[in-house]
């Protein structure tokens, strides 16, 4: 194997680092350096987005419930209408997601819910998530990175799962909060 794709997660980024290993190294081997460059580095990123998070608490992740469609009444509604034509970029999607909160970890959590747009786009190295380095699950456990008041699209700066936290920590956070599955 000439070439490896490591994915290191900083958030919103994404850096794709293409590396043949080093003279004299096994292809075992390299996967080994690989796989701890990328471990030290979402270690380095959680360490960051901790120390500039005033809020970092559990949510649960949830996708909102569809709308009910507008029933069509002609009288009311008059001659029906062509569907409007919708442009689709099919390399990426977007998707809303409600986050409940519910324990703290670091400051006060919000007092209600709030909603999220989780997005993907297809870069070199494949998808690029906006949060979780693999996007929001359904009725997941998250742990939630914000700034400010009251967390928007632009104060959240991550919400991972329970698996992907390496940060030591962390993870005591998550168990004196009783919140670590």
């Amino acid at each position: 194997m000439l070439a490896a794709a490591t994915f290191l997660s900083t958030g919103s980024a994404v850096a794709c680092v293409m590396e043949a290993p080093l003279p004299g190294e096994t292809a075992e081997a390299a996967q080994a350096r690989w796989r701890s460059e990328a471990q030290a580095s979402a270690l380095r990123t959680q360490r960051d987005l901790w120390t500039q998070a005033d809020r970092v608490f559990v949510a649960t992740a949830a996708e909102p419930e569809p709308p009910e469609a507008p029933r069509y009444d002609p009288r009311r509604d008059g001659p029906p209408r062509p569907p409007r034509l919708v442009m689709v970029d099919v390399n990426g999607f977007e998707r809303t997601m409600i986050l409940t909160p519910s324990t703290a970890l670091k400051g006060a959590p919000p007092l209600r819910a709030f909603e999220v747009i989780d997005s993907a786009a297809m870069t070199t190295c494949g998808y690029r998530f906006r949060f979780n380095s693999g996007g929001l699950s359904d009725k997941e456990p998250v742990v939630v990175f914000s700034t400010g008041a009251y967390p928007t699209r632009d104060r959240v700066l991550d919400a991972l799962s329970f698996e992907r936290i390496v940060d030591p920590e962390i993870r005591a956070a998550l168990d004196r909060a009783g919140a670590a599955r």
